[in-house]
């Protein structure tokens, strides 16, 4: 769910053990929704793919790996939705 576009939405308090190496990504659709001159979209397989080929670096290393991709996906074409991402790795 999209977190605070809903006025009357609940949320809960939760924790989550990660094991030792896990790799958390936060991000918007922006990412996953940045287009080729194609217009096909970056997507979530190519986000996994570049999360998965950069796992065992940095978070710093990570998050460049990822928007190194992104950014060569879409060539000179501008950005038309803000890119979040956030990476933390235990």
């Amino acid at each position: 769910m999209v977190v605070g576009l809903f006025p009357n939405a609940v949320y809960e308090a939760k924790s989550v053990e990660l094991p030792p190496g896990t790799v958390l990504a936060i991000f918007t659709d922006g990412v996953t929704e940045a287009v080729n001159k194609a217009d096909e979209e970056f997507g979530e397989g190519q986000l996994l793919e570049a999360l998965q080929e950069s796992c065992r670096s940095t978070p710093e290393q990570i998050w460049t790996h990822v928007m190194d991709r992104v950014a060569g996906w879409q060539d000179d074409l501008p950005q038309h939705d803000d890119i979040t991402l956030i990476i933390a790795k235990t």
